[in-house]
């Protein structure tokens, strides 16, 4: 057992013994470097929060149908009786040309019953 007390302390001796090292040569680093400015700086603050409009309106149509032009762009001022919107026109003319041939149908078969009944023409 002392034998190998022995061994233990010579090794650990012989393991703490420090050899001198030598540093490093100093190498020069490079190093960026840039001048200050002059400028106004102007202050501002961040704040959180929630914007809503003065005015508000809500447009419903009147009619059904198709919008064919859009006459002003998102957030821009409109004034009382501007035209916003344009419905495409098509199915209306066509149930006005309806309408005036049923006006040309109907207007000699009201010319022939008022001429032979004695009642007042309703028109």
């Amino acid at each position: 057992m002392r034998v190998v007390l022995f061994l233990a302390v010579g090794i650990g001796l012989a393991g703490c013994a420090r050899v001198p090292s030598q540093a490093p040569a100093a190498v020069p680093v490079p190093v960026t470097v840039s001048y200050p400015v002059e400028r106004d700086v102007t202050d501002y603050a961040d704040f959180t929060g929630r914007t809503a409009a003065v005015d508000s309106v809500e447009v419903r149509a009147r009619v059904s149908g198709y919008l064919d032009k859009v006459n002003f762009k998102e957030g821009a001022l409109v004034n009382k009786d501007d035209k916003l919107f344009e419905i495409d026109p098509r199915p209306y003319r066509a149930d006005l040309e309806r309408a005036k041939g049923t006006v040309a149908q109907m207007t000699p078969a009201c010319a022939d019953w008022s001429a032979t009944t004695s009642a007042p023409s309703p028109w």
